[in-house]
């Protein structure tokens, strides 16, 4: 992934306690030569972040750039000279541009670009779990739009497929590796929590194994190491309990760097949802579409 050098962006949610928190972080990270800010549209200054986004903060190894909230006036200077502001809510749009930011400056997490089922919405009162996959869906977004501003680019295009349910998996698997095949592109089954590797071998597909380990903090992987001759089907065997927060670490950015350096890469990940619940790391995979 290469990225622009330097530079502002601003993300807007309502209370700069969540949405605008976790992307503000991630985007900080791949983007190490922006100053990345937030604010509420109705945010008090000084007001503490929830324990629940600092607790999902460690979790997915994040770094927060701060911890208390912030209004658009305390950081009037930052938003004003932002070369991107993202919005989490269509609404916002006009109160920013009213605060003097250049309208061709805002987008909005609400794009109708995005399919409705992956624009995020306010988490608060949320139970844990959808919780979590409306700030996935934040991340997700956010990357998006900033990549939309080729703020960051692949070598090569990333194509990411997210089944719906582990019924839709098979289907996608197939379709997935054939259009891949027809474009002479690799495939990375990115289903770190679940692996699929039993699926694809029953399927009489050959791959080339991508192991992942987390030692004393860090998270390594062999992608370095694989043999890429050409274009190929990349699968791990073993499950991770730590998968959010490989997709989001910089080891998996590498695993897409490497299998997209000569050539095009489709990437699947697990089920957005199984029978009893929602998997927020499919919408973070999915950061990376572009």
């Amino acid at each position: 992934m290469t990225t622009s050098q330097s530079g502002v962006i601003a993300v807007i949610c309502r209370l700069n306690q969540a949405r605008s928190i976790i992307a503000s972080a991630y985007l900080s990270r791949i983007l190490p030569g922006y100053k990345v800010v937030s604010a509420g549209i109705q945010a008090p200054d000084g007001q503490r972040i929830p324990l629940s986004v600092q607790v999902l903060a460690q979790k997915w190894g994040l770094e927060l750039n701060k911890d208390f909230s912030q209004s658009l006036d305390s950081i009037r200077e930052e938003i004003l000279a932002a070369e991107l502001v993202i919005v989490a809510e269509n609404s916002f749009i006009e109160i920013l541009a009213e605060f003097g930011v250049n309208p061709s400056k805002i987008v909005s997490m609400q794009d109708q670009a995005f399919d409705p089922d992956v624009i995020p919405i306010d988490p608060v009162n949320l139970n844990p779990e959808s919780f979590e996959v409306e700030l996935a869906k934040a991340v997700m977004v956010s990357v998006q739009l900033v990549a939309q501003r080729n703020l960051v680019k692949h070598h090569n295009k990333i194509t990411v497929v997210h089944p719906q349910s582990i019924s839709d998996f098979q289907n996608c698997l197939l379709s997935v590796n054939a259009a891949a095949k027809k474009a002479a592109a690799s495939v990375l089954v990115a289903d770190f929590r679940f692996p699929q590797n039993g699926l694809i071998e029953r399927l009489g597909l050959t791959y080339k194994e991508l192991t992942i380990n987390q030692a004393l903090g860090a998270i390594t992987t062999n992608a370095d190491l694989l043999a890429l001759a050409g274009p190929c089907l990349v699968a791990t065997r073993f499950e991770i309990d730590f998968a959010e927060e490989f997709v989001l670490s910089t080891s998996f950015l590498n695993v897409l760097e490497v299998l997209s350096q000569d050539r095009e890469l489709f990437v699947i990940t697990g089920p957005r949802s199984s029978a009893h619940r929602e998997f927020s790391e499919t919408y973070l995979c999915a950061s990376n579409a572009f």
